[in-house]
C-alpha cells in the first residue's frame, strides 16, 4: 500500500514538527504545499509527511538520476547490489516518471529529532555520493543539471 499525501489526512501537526525540527537544528529547507525540500550538494532531499494506515509516516527521498534514457540489467543489478550495502534507505527505480530515487521512511507518530535529522543527512549524502555514477550509467540528469 502506497502512502497517502498529508492533504488528504489531518496531518498539520506532523508538518509543524518537521519545521520545527529543522529550525531548531539550523538547517534551511523550502516549503511548498505539504512538502519540504532541503538542498544538498547537487541533490534536493524532499520530506513530506503522509498518512498510511492509522500511523503517520515522513517520507524522505532524493533524485539521483532523472529523465533517464537506460534502464538495463547493469543499471538494475547495480541497484540492487547497493541496496545490499547501504545502511539507510533504498535506491527505488521509477520507471513512469523516468526517475531512480534515494528513499527513507520514518514512522512520524513518535519522531524523534536526532532520529530525523541522520535519515535526512543520510538520504542527501547517498543521493550526492551517487548520483553522478547512476546519471551517467542511465544517461540522465542530476538534480543539479
Amino acid at each position: 500500500m502506497n502512502p497517502v499525501p498529508a492533504s488528504a489526512f489531518p496531518l498539520a501537526a506532523l508538518r509543524d514538527r518537521l519545521e520545527e525540527i529543522l529550525r531548531g537544528a539550523r538547517v534551511p529547507y523550502l516549503r511548498q504545499e505539504d512538502s519540504l525540500f532541503v538542498d544538498r550538494g547537487t541533490t534536493r532531499v524532499t520530506v513530506l509527511p503522509c498518512a498510511w494506515n492509522q500511523y503517520s509516516v515522513v517520507r524522505l527521498y532524493a533524485p539521483v538520476s532523472s529523465q533517464f534514457v537506460r534502464a538495463d540489467e547493469h543499471l538494475t543489478l547495480f541497484l540492487a547490489c547497493e541496496n545490499n550495502r547501504v545502511l539507510f534507505g533504498k535506491f527505488s527505480l521509477d520507471l513512469e516518471a523516468r526517475c531512480v530515487w534515494f528513499e527513507h521512511a520514518l514512522l512520524g507518530d513518535f519522531l524523534d529529532p536526532d532520529e530525523l535529522l541522520v535519515a535526512l543527512e543520510s538520504v542527501a549524502a547517498i543521493a550526492d555520493e551517487y548520483d553522478e555514477r547512476i546519471a551517467a550509467m542511465s544517461g540522465g540528469e542530476r538534480f543539479s543539471d
